[in-house]
């Protein structure tokens, strides 16, 4: 047999019922303690068993909801993944409007006849509130961006041979950025839009790297589209420039600034770029 084990001196302590929380996630929670315990219980009588502790912290926290045993039943999974794409505002009781119903509404609205509506529409776009930060969140972020305010960052000088080879011009040690590449020939001009979050150079030198080995010309589309001009016989010229700092990720974020910021860059971009599609739905 087994059962759900509990230290003797532990206390469970539930989100409470009047919390500061999405009510889809206030809505869950008795379901989700009935499921776990439910899991850990051999049946339903060792669920029984421990059921009274686990439903008086219930009742504490504000919940009427009754804990109730659920056998595990067997399902198919479905195998066919969607690309999904996830909206989390920031949920907060103090703000009456419905932001889903507007965002929602917004997307309909403007990417009804978009070159990107395949990609955003109603069907592969979907809602859900996240958790503001809570006091000491809040108090460490004050706190860190004071500390970090009069700290002036470390500027490393590019270490490349001759400065008039360096491909952002003495900037190429730089870190954490969203860059371009304007691909020049004869006939016409290309915008590639890429980020890198160690230094540029490392990047740069992977770029020239698919360049010059036909082994690696698939390696990214910018690399494809020189591939292909060098079997015509067109000559190339290409130009960098960086478009824009960002912040990495960092690990127990819920974002990263960094790939947002070229997806950004890339659906915003005035001329159409080589980036395909599948770019802005990528995970990082």
């Amino acid at each position: 047999k087994y059962f759900p084990f509990r230290k003797t001196n532990d206390n469970p302590i539930y989100v409470n019922s009047k919390s500061n929380h999405p009510p889809s996630v206030l809505k869950q929670i008795p379901s989700m303690i009935s499921t776990r315990l439910s899991k850990l219980s051999c049946d339903e009588e060792e669920f029984q068993k421990c059921k009274p502790f686990y439903q008086n912290i219930l009742r504490r926290s504000g919940y009427n909801d009754n804990l109730e045993y659920k056998p595990e039943t067997s399902r198919n999974k479905r195998k066919r993944h969607r690309n999904i794409l996830w909206y989390n505002p920031p949920f907060s009781q103090s703000v009456k409007t419905n932001i889903g119903r507007r965002f929602l509404f917004l997307v309909k609205k403007h990417f009804s006849q978009h070159r990107y509506q395949k990609i955003f529409n109603l069907n592969t776009i979907k809602l859900s509130y996240s958790c503001m930060p809570n006091i000491r969140n809040i108090i460490q972020a004050h706190n860190k961006a004071i500390v970090q305010k009069n700290v002036e960052p470390e500027k490393k000088p590019h270490n490349c041979s001759c400065r008039n080879d360096c491909p952002l011009n003495g900037n190429c040690l730089i870190k954490a950025i969203v860059y371009e590449a304007i691909v020049s020939t004869d006939a016409k001009t290309y915008k590639y839009i890429g980020l890198t979050e160690n230094t540029f150079k490392q990047r740069y030198t992977c770029h020239l790297q698919s360049f010059r080995h036909e082994q690696y010309s698939h390696a990214t589309e910018l690399s494809k589209l020189v591939w292909s001009l060098k079997k015509n016989n067109t000559q190339v010229s290409i130009s960098w420039k960086i478009i824009q700092h960002a912040n990495p990720y960092m690990p127990g974020s819920s974002k990263c600034d960094l790939c947002l910021s070229e997806k950004l860059h890339i659906i915003t971009s005035k001329g159409l770029t080589i980036n395909k599609k599948h770019e802005l739905i990528s995970k990082c």
